[in-house]
């Protein structure tokens, strides 16, 4: 995305950072991870054995936790938290002393993180931020989700969690909308980027949103009447019955 910057950040040629031959590209993870599933899946349906993998799905999880917190409360230390960055809108900053390149390297190694977490995403610095804060409950829950199905009763705030993300690519939209209307130093292209790639995801979150809990509402409500009208079957079954009862006793 260099050329919809304005210029060319040569700070990430520096120290190793610099994508070369022996880098691992989106394509080549991409591409493993593809094979590698595919593979499974002939596994699974050509009957042979297959691996318990709980234990390594909860290690993960609790290492993305893990990461998620240290780029958050880390990150944001130099950032947003205790740093010097502005929360309507920071300059692009193309300078090399030890701050702005500690700043690089931290960057680096979250696109690191996000390529281990299969999510090509586009963000700013900000959005990054507010990312990991989301992650880092959305990895607790996945962590507890694959400890089994007795942790299920603990896991009712699912929903909340889904509203978080909205919340985030709206945020997301909002701030990435400033640099349109006003000039601090941040190219106008990538915003509208990153606006298009917010609102996107929005909508995919909206409609799981909507119709696993509009649908799960739909079916309390339908249990809900259902029970109702079984009782009122049931009274009116009773009341019948002590009717025809007491007309017996009657004619007796």
């Amino acid at each position: 995305m260099w050329f919809l910057m304005g210029q060319w950040d040569t700070r990430s040629s520096c120290k190793g950072l610099a994508p070369n031959k022996q880098s691992i590209s989106y394509a080549d993870h991409h591409s493993f991870l593809f094979v590698l599933r595919e593979n499974f899946r002939t596994s699974l349906y050509e009957g042979q054995e297959t691996f318990q993998i709980n234990g390594i799905i909860v290690a993960y999880n609790l290492l993305m936790v893990v990461l998620s917190a240290f780029f958050f409360f880390y990150g944001g230390s130099k950032t947003y938290l205790f740093g010097k960055y502005n929360l309507m809108c920071e300059p692009v900053d193309y300078s090399t002393d030890h701050e702005s390149m500690l700043l690089v390297k931290i960057g680096w190694w979250y696109l690191m993180l996000k390529i281990a977490e299969f999510a090509d995403t586009e963000d700013t610095t900000l959005s990054s931020f507010i990312n990991c804060f989301i992650h880092m409950i959305m990895y607790s829950y996945y962590c507890l989700a694959a400890l089994g199905p007795q942790m299920q009763k603990y896991l009712w705030w699912k929903k909340y969690l889904t509203q978080m993300q909205m919340i985030q690519f709206i945020i997301a939209t909002i701030h990435a909308a400033i640099p349109i209307f006003y000039d601090c130093g941040f190219q106008p292209v990538f915003a509208y980027i990153i606006i298009f790639h917010a609102v996107l995801f929005l909508g995919m979150f909206y409609n799981f949103y909507r119709k696993t809990y509009s649908e799960q509402i739909r079916m309390k409500n339908k249990s809900r009447q259902f029970l109702e009208e079984l009782k009122k079957n049931e009274s009116k079954q009773n009341g019948e019955q002590v009717a025809v009862g007491g007309n017996v006793k009657k004619d007796n």
